[in-house]
């Protein structure tokens, strides 16, 4: 019996990946020499404004910009709690999956099935949520200006990942209180983007994976793989999107692609567990 079905033209999953992921590449390769138009921030809200209005709105916008930035770190915990699922899933040999906190026992085939759609519609929220907050803490940055910018500024800091996005994409967006070695911080920001590129991987390679363990036919088998490239394009379209037309030059997307490519070829080469 064959590891791997036949689908199209080519049944070697390794081509399929390859022919993907090194086309995703290039072209990202291609936009990041090209794209040379800085973002401008276009905001002529404060002029309109007294300044305790200018205040207001300010206030208001931080509180929008903070219950973001809660939201988004909540994302990011859910795709940690989905990437251990998809690594306990592997690991398991047993026909069914425990979840602890709701004491119950549910089909492995189903949470295989079920994983690579949660990481999806949790990508998406993330992908939205970080644009969202990037152009919300821009535009904060610049009402600020309006007032006592050096006193109010640091308080769009959050100790976190968005103030290393800033420090090393937007330095001109970040309080200089909050600045740290730019070698430190570009390292974190390679770490995110392999964090985010396990989150990725885990969502290509299950379906893949499912075509070895749970799937009996042919049918399913193609349903599997198709559910491989329909991921794959929904990441490409996201990854390109979010660098080109949210503006967001940066290389965390290209350090995603290559992990997620990486950890998605592990996961669909793996050794079923009997």
């Amino acid at each position: 019996m064959k590891r791997f079905p036949r689908v199209l033209f080519v049944s070697n999953p390794w081509i399929h990946l390859c022919v993907l992921w090194l086309s995703l590449i290039l072209g990202l390769v291609v936009v990041n020499t090209i794209h040379t138009k800085e973002f401008t921030v276009h905001s002529q809200e404060a002029g309109n404004y007294e300044k305790d209005r200018v205040w207001s709105v300010f206030e208001s916008r931080l509180e929008i910009y903070r219950e973001n930035l809660t939201d988004l770190r909540n994302n990011l915990f859910i795709q940690l709690l989905l990437i251990a699922a998809s690594i306990a899933l592997i690991a398991s040999r047993s026909d069914t999956f425990e979840f602890s906190l709701i004491s119950q026992h549910v089909p492995t085939r189903f949470v295989a099935y079920a994983l690579p759609a949660c990481l999806a519609y949790i990508w998406i929220r993330f992908g939205y949520l970080l644009n969202e907050i990037i152009k919300q803490r821009m535009d904060l940055w610049t009402l600020a200006g309006s007032m006592e910018g050096s006193l109010i500024r640091p308080l769009l800091s959050d100790g976190g990942i968005i103030d290393g996005w800033f420090l090393v994409f937007r330095s001109a967006f970040i309080a200089p209180v909050v600045s740290g070695p730019l070698p430190i911080v570009r390292t974190f920001a390679v770490g995110f983007g392999m964090f985010l590129g396990l989150s990725n991987g885990c969502m290509l390679g299950m379906p893949l994976y499912c075509t070895r363990r749970f799937a009996r036919t042919d049918t399913s088998r193609r349903t599997q793989v198709f559910l491989f490239y329909l991921w794959a394009i929904l990441l490409s379209m996201t990854h390109y999107s979010f660098y080109c037309f949210g503006s967001h030059p940066n290389f965390v997307s290209l350090v995603a692609v290559v992990t997620s490519a990486l950890v998605a070829t592990v996961i669909a080469n793996v050794k079923i567990r009997k």
